[in-house]
């Protein structure tokens, strides 16, 4: 950014946080626009994606699930406008596929909403801890533990090992 271009940001300079991103989309008569959740859930894949490897289990596993309600979505999209209409239609035909795609990624984005709810609380402390792991480990014990077998948890981590350091 520079005077000469009127302080406007040039494509060098665009980051996740200067880039326009779609917020979730409001409850309106206890129901939930299915296109706008899928595309809010991608933007958040996208600032998972930033921190590299050591969220790499979550974004495929959100991906995978924003592709499984995406392709439910597709099969009927005027049926299935909002995410409360497309998982009673799938309860009634007996079915767990957008059901179960839906639980997962709830469950992740409360995990990563969790990660950076530590992270806030602990910069607006003044603290700014250099170690994100007991973020991490504070977010997975409250969110995603429970629903994992040890098999999983143990990887869980071991992919904490590689965590940046944020303010490095």
């Amino acid at each position: 950014m520079s005077a000469s271009n009127g302080g406007v940001r040039s494509e060098d300079e665009k980051n996740f946080f200067n880039s326009v991103q779609l917020p979730f989309p409001e409850v309106i008569d206890g129901k939930i626009n299915t296109l706008q959740f899928l595309e809010s859930s991608k933007g958040v894949v996208g600032l998972v994606e930033k921190f590299g490897k050591v969220f790499a289990p979550v974004k495929y596993d959100m991906t995978g699930n924003i592709e499984k309600l995406t392709e439910q979505y597709n099969t009927n999209k005027e049926k299935h406008l909002y995410l409360n209409n497309m998982i009673l239609a799938e309860k009634e035909e007996g079915g767990n596929y957008a059901i179960d795609a839906l639980l997962w990624l709830r469950r992740a984005l409360q995990f990563i909403y969790t990660f950076f709810s530590c992270v806030l609380e602990d910069s607006q402390q003044g603290k700014k801890s250099e170690d994100l792991v007991p973020f991490l480990k504070k977010a997975y014990k409250e969110t995603l533990e429970a629903y994992h077998g040890w098999m999983t948890q143990k990887l869980f981590g071991a992919y904490q090992k590689p965590l940046i350091y944020y303010y490095s």
